[in-house]
This record gives C-alpha cells, sequence and structure tokens, in this order.
C-alpha cells in the first residue's frame, strides 16, 4: 500500500464516491466540451477544485495541464493520497468491493496510473513499480493492463507467472 496521510475536507467522501452525480447541468456542459480543449479543461479542473480541495476529477484535469511532470507529481500524489482515504474502508478490506467492476473506483485507479506513470517519466523507476503493484494487488488478473500503463511495454521478468 502507498503510504500517504493528507488532509481530507469532511464532504470528500460524498462528493468523490459518485463525482459525476454532483455535477449540475452547466458543469456537466462544460465537462463534455473540456474533453477537446485543454483550456476549458484547466479551467473547469480548477472550478472543480474550488468547490471541493479534495476533489480526484479535478486535481487529475489540473494535472494533465501542469507545464512540467514535477508539478503533474504534486497534484497527482495528492490526489493519490485522497483517493486512499476515500477509498480506506474498501482497501482494508472492511468494505466489500470489485475494483474493475465497479465504475465509482475508476477516478482512483485513473489517478494511480496516471501517478505511476508520471514518476517514471520522471526516472523514479521504484516509486511507478509500487504504483503498478499497488493497482495489480487490486486484480490480479490484470497484469499486462497495468504494466503497460504505468510501466511502459513489460519487461520479460514481469511476465504473469514469472517473478512476483
Amino acid at each position: 500500500m502507498l503510504p500517504f496521510d493528507p488532509p481530507l475536507t469532511l464532504d470528500a467522501v460524498h462528493n468523490e464516491r459518485h463525482p459525476l452525480r454532483q455535477l449540475s447541468d452547466d458543469e456537466r456542459q462544460a465537462m463534455a466540451a473540456a474533453r477537446h480543449d485543454p483550456v476549458a479543461k484547466l479551467r473547469f479542473g480548477r472550478h472543480l477544485l474550488t468547490m471541493n480541495p479534495d476533489t480526484l476529477l479535478g486535481r487529475m484535469l489540473v494535472a494533465e495541464a501542469a507545464p512540467t511532470n514535477v508539478e503533474t507529481e504534486v497534484m497527482l500524489r495528492d490526489a493519490v493520497r485522497i483517493g486512499l482515504r476515500l477509498w480506506s474502508p474498501e482497501l482494508s478490506g472492511e468494505a466489500p468491493v470489485r475494483w474493475y467492476d465497479d465504475p465509482n473506483t475508476r477516478l482512483f485507479m485513473a489517478v494511480v496510473s496516471a501517478y505511476g506513470r508520471t514518476l517514471r517519466l520522471r526516472g523514479l523507476g521504484e516509486e511507478a513499480r509500487e504504483c503498478a503493484d499497488f493497482l495489480h494487488k487490486l486484480d490480479p488478473a490484470n497484469r499486462m493492463d497495468v504494466e503497460r500503463e504505468v510501466m511502459g511495454d513489460p519487461s520479460p521478468s514481469r511476465l504473469p507467472g514469472q517473478g512476483r
């Protein structure tokens, strides 16, 4: 498990468990427009962060627009920390969840994956490996997809049935 303990606002769990259900019609239209416009995407991400500083979606959108990998890493690291706190009952086994079948978990997993990719791009392979291993523990049958997405092409020592 990734060792993080960030601050978390009281309403973050409600907002982030079902982030798209919390959006108004105007915000949904802004989100749709932001998909193909990087400036609108950044503006929408910042808007979400003003509404809730712990929003994973807002942090992910702002991280995508960050001018450097270092800034992206900081924003995504905070998002992972928040996600770990939001999903702590499920991660500790206190509450059941099927990580790859429950659509509400996808944003958190996407944040962990993006964080791992950013770490790899910064040359921090061991830290990126922690992200890949964390995602693999959530769904052991998904090793190849996690390897490809987080670590790039899978190395022969990491193919299913070999190594960890």
